[in-house]
C-alpha cells in the first residue's frame, strides 16, 4: 500500500513544472508555509492507494503528472510524507524502485532502436537476469500485440504502438507499484483492451492517470479526481468480475 499524508508540492510561479515545459499553470492560491512566493501545485494530498487500479483524473494542469512523479520518487514533497509499506519512501527508495514500474506522459526512448532491443536495454537497467528479461520481453510483446513489430525501429511505429512499447517497459519487472501517465492515449479498441488486461494483477498498486472516465477498468478500486491541486477521492466497490461501471 502507498499512503500520502498532507503532501504538498510547489513550483516557481513563472515557469511551470520541471521537465514539462511551460504548460498550463495551476491557479495561484494563498501559499502555505513551505510554498512562499511559489505556486501550490498539490495542496495537502492525503489518502491510501491500496492494491488494485486507482483511476487518477483531472484537467490539464490539475497536478496528475506531478503526483505520479512524487509517487515514483522523482520529485520530493515540499511538505507531508509518502509511505510505502508503512515506511517513508525516502528511507527505502532503492528497494522501492526495484519494485516500481513507471510510464511517464512523455516516454524517453531511443527512436532508432528496434522495439525488442529497447526492451532488452530497459530490462538491463532494471537489473533483470538475462533469461528472465528475454522471457518477459517475449510475453509482453505477444500480450500487447507487438510481436510483429519487434524488429521495427520505434520511430517507425504509430503513436499508439509507441505507447504500448512504453507500457511494456513499465511491466518488465512485474512491478508491485505501477504508475501510468495517460497510457491509453492513441490506442484503438483492441490495443486498449490488451493494455487494460495487463495493468492489474492481485497485490499490485496501479495508478492510471487519464483526462476522462475510461469506462470499464479491470481491477478498479478507486477514482481520485484532482481539481486545481486538491483531491476528491471516490471509493469504488468492485464487482466479482473486476469490471466496475463508471
Amino acid at each position: 500500500m502507498l499512503e500520502l499524508d498532507g503532501v504538498v508540492k510547489c513550483y516557481p510561479a513563472a515557469g511551470g513544472s520541471p521537465g514539462t515545459g511551460p504548460g498550463p499553470t495551476p491557479p495561484a492560491r494563498k501559499a502555505v508555509t513551505p510554498c512562499s512566493a511559489r505556486v501550490v501545485v498539490l495542496d495537502g494530498i492525503s489518502g491510501a492507494l491500496r492494491p488494485g487500479v486507482t483511476l487518477l483524473t483531472g484537467a490539464n494542469g490539475a497536478g496528475k503528472s506531478t503526483l505520479l512523479r512524487l509517487l515514483a520518487g522523482i520529485l520530493r514533497p515540499d511538505a507531508g510524507v509518502i509511505r510505502w509499506r508503512g515506511r517513508p519512501l525516502g528511507d527505502q527508495i532503492a528497494a522501492y524502485r526495484r519494485r516500481l514500474g513507471y510510464l511517464p506522459q512523455r516516454q524517453a526512448t531511443y527512436p532508432e532502436l528496434p522495439v525488442a532491443d529497447f526492451l532488452d536495454y530497459m530490462a538491463a537497467l532494471k537489473v533483470l537476469p538475462p533469461a528472465l528479461a528475454t522471457l518477459r520481453r517475449n510475453e509482453l510483446l505477444a500480450a500487447l500485440g507487438l510481436a510483429e513489430s519487434a524488429r521495427e525501429p520505434i520511430a517507425r511505429l504509430p503513436h499508439g504502438l509507441r505507447q504500448l512499447v512504453g507500457l511494456a517497459q513499465a511491466l518488465l519487472n512485474d512491478p508491485d507499484v505501477l504508475l501510468l501517465d495517460e497510457p491509453l492515449e492513441g490506442l484503438d479498441h483492441e490495443h486498449r483492451r490488451r493494455a487494460l488486461a495487463l495493468v492489474h494483477r492481485p497485490g499490485r498498486v496501479t495508478v492510471l492517470a487519464a483526462h476522462r472516465d475510461e469506462g470499464l477498468v479491470p481491477g478498479l478500486v478507486a477514482v481520485w479526481h484532482l481539481d486545481a491541486g486538491r483531491l476528491r477521492a471516490t471509493a469504488v466497490n468492485a464487482e466479482p468480475s473486476g469490471l466496475v461501471p463508471t
